[in-house]
C-alpha cells in the first residue's frame, strides 16, 4: 500500500547522535563553568540556574529529532545561552560581562515568546504573532540599553573593575526609564497571554494534544517576568534578592521540562500504530476502520471515502458519492494506494497533522489491509444505495403516474360522462311513448352507474383528496366508508407525495383487512413522527392471527415501504388484535 504524502526528514538527527550530544553536553558544562564563583556561597540558587540552563538544552535535544522542529531546537539552545551570560554576568562582574548580560541575557523571554507561538509549526507565520515580538525585542533592548546609559556602577552595585557605559547621570530619567520597562513588560505579558490562548484554542488534532503541557508550561515564563519585575521594586536585600532569583530559576526550569514532556508524548504517540494494528486484526466495519484511525491521530472529524471502481468516485462509508477535494480549507485529503497504485481510499484529516507526517504515514500504512476490507463493504452499501435509490424512484415514478390517470380520468372520461348523462336527462323530457322513456331511463341509471364505477376506480388509482387536503381528511374519508368506527389521528401537515400515498395506502391495506378479517368494533389509526420520520400505526380489536406470508397484502405493503427506505411491523397475537406499524424517513 502507498500514501500520497510527503514526508519531511531530521537532518540533524542524521548527523549522528554524536552531533546530537553536543547539544546536550556543551551547554551543561558552560553553566556549571559560569556557576563555579557562585557554588559555595549560593548552592541553591546555583543548582537552579543549572538545572534551568540544562533543561533548556534537554529540549533542544529532543526537538532537534522532531520532524519540522530543528528551528525550535536551536531557539532553545538561544535561550540556554541568554541564561548562560545572565549567570556568567552575575558571577564574572569584571570588563565589559555585566553590561552585554544586562542587555542581551533578557532576551531569553521574546526567545521562550517565540517558541510558544509558533511551537508545533517549523515557524512563525502569524504576523500579529511576529510584530508581538518584534516589539518585545525592541522594548528590551532600547530600554535596558537606555537605562544602562543613565545609571551608575553604584546604583546597580558592581565593583570597581566592571565597566559601565554611562553617559548621562539623571536618576528622574533613569526611573522613568524603568518604570516604562516594568509596565511595558506587565503590558506586553498580558498580550502574550490573549495570543497565546486564542492560538490554544484555534488547535486541533494532534496538536491540541501537544500544546496542552505547552500551555501550562507558559506559565512559568510569565511568573518568571512578574519576578524579574519584583527584582526592580524590592529594596536591595541580598537575602531576599537570592531568594527572587532562585524562584525565577525554578520557574524558568518548568518552561523547558513542558516541551520535553510534549516531545516524549509525541515519540509514545507513535505507539498508537502499535495498537491500531491490534485494533485491525480483526475484522471489522468500516466505522470500525474509520473509529480506529480517529482515536490513534487524535482526530475526532477524520472521515475515511472509499474508491468504488464499479462507479468511478469515492462514497462515504454510508455508500453516498463524495468528492474528498472539495471538504473544508482547514483540512487534508490525503490518497492511499493500493500496491498496484490503484486509488483505494481518501483519508480526510484537519490539516495540523501535515505536521505529523511520520505518524500519519505509519498510521495509515498499518490501516492498508483493513482499509482494503472496508473498502468492500463501502462498496456493497454503493451498490446498495443506488438499490434503494432506484426503487425509491420507482415508487415516486408510480406515484406521479397515479396521479396523472387520476386527473386524467376525472377531467376526461367522468366529464364527458357526466356531460353525456345531462344530454339523456334532457332528452327524457322530449320522449312521451312510455316504452321509449323507459329505456332512457334504464340508459340513464347505467350512466350513473357507470359514473359511480369510474370515480371509485379513480380514487382507488390515486384519491384527489389526498393530494388536495392530505393523508389525514383522505384517510378520514375512506373511514367513513367502513361498517365500523374508525378514530383517526393525523397531524395537519404534509408531507412528499410519495410519502403520504404509502402511508395513505399502508392505512387503506389495514383498514380494508380489518374489515374482512378481524371481526373487531374499533380501529385507530395515528400518525406521529418522532425523529424525522412518519410513524403511521393502525390498531384494531379484533381476532388478531393475521396471514403475512408472501403473496398477502400485508406482503405488498412491506415491499413498498421499504422502497422508501422505511420499516414495516406487524403484531398480530391470535385473540390480541392486529397492530401495523410504518415508519417512513421524511426529514
Amino acid at each position: 500500500m502507498q500514501v500520497n504524502l510527503p514526508v519531511n526528514s531530521w537532518p540533524l538527527a542524521r548527523r549522528g547522535e554524536n552531533a546530537r550530544l553536543v547539544v546536550l553536553v556543551v551547554p551543561a558544562v558552560l553553566a556549571a563553568l559560569t556557576l563555579s564563583p557562585a557554588w559555595d556561597s549560593q548552592p541553591v540558587l546555583s543548582l537552579a540556574n543549572w538545572i534551568a540552563i540544562v533543561m533548556f538544552a534537554m529540549a533542544a535535544f529532543l526537538l532537534a529529532d522532531e520532524d519540522g522542529q530543528r528551528g525550535t531546537g536551536k531557539l532553545f539552545l538561544a535561550a540556554a545561552g541568554c541564561l548562560v551570560l545572565l549567570t556568567l554576568g552575575d558571577n564574572f562582574r569584571v570588563g565589559p560581562i555585566p553590561a552585554v548580560a544586562y542587555v542581551i541575557g533578557p532576551l531569553v523571554f521574546p526567545i521562550l515568546a517565540v517558541v510558544s507561538l509558533r511551537y508545533p509549526d517549523p515557524r512563525l507565520t502569524n504576523r500579529a504573532h511576529r510584530t508581538f515580538v518584534a516589539v518585545e525585542v525592541a522594548h528590551l533592548v532600547v530600554l535596558r540599553t537606555l537605562i544602562g546609559l543613565t545609571s551608575t556602577r553604584e546604583s546597580l552595585a558592581l565593583p570597581s573593575g566592571a565597566w559601565w557605559p554611562q553617559v548621562v547621570n539623571s536618576p528622574p530619567l533613569n526611573a522613568i526609564l524603568r518604570a516604562l520597562l516594568d509596565g511595558g513588560g506587565i503590558a506586553l505579558t498580558v498580550i502574550f497571554v490573549l495570543l497565546l490562548r486564542r492560538r490554544l484554542r484555534g488547535s486541533f488534532a494532534l496538536d491540541r494534544r501537544d500544546l496542552l503541557p505547552v500551555g501550562l508550561g507558559v506559565i512559568a515564563p510569565i511568573v518568571a517576568i512578574s519576578v524579574d519585575v519584583a527584582q526592580q521594586v524590592v529594596p536591595n536585600v541580598e537575602n531576599l534578592q537570592t531568594v527572587l532569583l532562585t524562584i525565577e530559576a525554578v520557574t524558568l526550569t518548568v518552561f523547558p521540562l513542558a516541551f520535553v514532556v510534549a516531545a516524549v508524548r509525541r515519540r509514545v504517540g507513535r505507539s498508537s500504530v502499535a495498537d491500531l494494528v491490534i485494533r485491525l486484526s480483526a475484522p471489522g466495519t468500516v466505522e470500525d476502520v474509520r473509529h480506529a484511525l480517529r482515536h490513534a491521530l487524535c482526530d475526532p472529524g477524520l472521515d475515511i471515502f472509499y474508491w468504488v471502481p464499479d462507479v468511478r468516485c469515492h462514497v462515504t462509508t454510508e455508500g453516498h458519492p463524495v468528492e474528498p477535494d472539495r471538504q473544508s480549507a482547514d483540512q487534508l485529503a490525503i490518497q492511499v494506494l493500493t500496491r498496484d497504485g490503484m486509488p483505494l481510499a481518501a483519508v480526510v484529516v484537519d490539516r495540523s497533522l501535515e505536521r505529523h507526517a511520520g505518524l500519519l504515514q505509519a498510521a495509515l500504512a498499518a490501516a492498508g489491509l483493513a482499509l482494503e476490507n472496508a473498502r468492500l463493504q463501502a462498496s456493497v452499501r454503493a451498490q446498495l444505495e443506488e438499490v434503494r435509490a432506484s426503487r425509491s424512484r420507482i415508487i415516486e415514478a408510480g406515484v406521479t403516474e397515479r396521479r396523472r390517470l387520476e386527473r386524467d380520468l376525472h377531467d376526461g372520461a367522468q366529464q364527458r360522462l357526466l356531460a353525456l348523462t345531462l344530454t339523456v336527462g334532457a332528452a327524457r323530457t322530449q320522449i312521451h311513448d312510455p316504452h321509449q322513456l323507459t329505456l332512457i331511463e334504464t340508459i340513464r341509471q347505467e350512466l350513473h352507474c357507470t359514473l359511480r364505477e369510474l370515480r371509485e376506480l379513480a380514487h382507488g388509482i390515486h384519491p384527489a383528496v389526498l393530494t388536495q387536503a392530505g393523508l389525514g381528511p383522505a384517510i378520514a374519508v375512506v373511514a367513513e366508508r367502513l361498517p365500523l368506527d374508525v378514530e383517526v389521528d393525523v397531524p395537519p401537515r404534509r408531507w412528499e407525495p410519495a410519502v403520504e400515498a404509502t402511508a395513505y395506502f399502508v392505512a387503506c391495506e389495514a383498514l380494508v383487512n380489518a374489515v374482512k378479517h378481524s371481526a373487531g368494533s374499533l380501529v385507530r389509526v395515528q400518525v406521529t413522527t418522532p425523529g424525522g420520520c412518519l410513524t403511521i400505526g393502525i390498531e384494531d380489536d379484533g381476532v388478531g392471527g393475521a396471514d403475512t406470508a408472501a403473496g398477502t397484502g400485508l406482503s405488498g405493503l412491506h415491499d413498498r415501504v421499504t422502497a422508501l427506505g422505511g420499516a414495516l411491523s406487524v403484531s398480530s397475537p391470535v385473540g390480541g388484535g392486529t397492530t401495523i406499524v410504518a415508519r417512513l424517513p421524511c426529514a
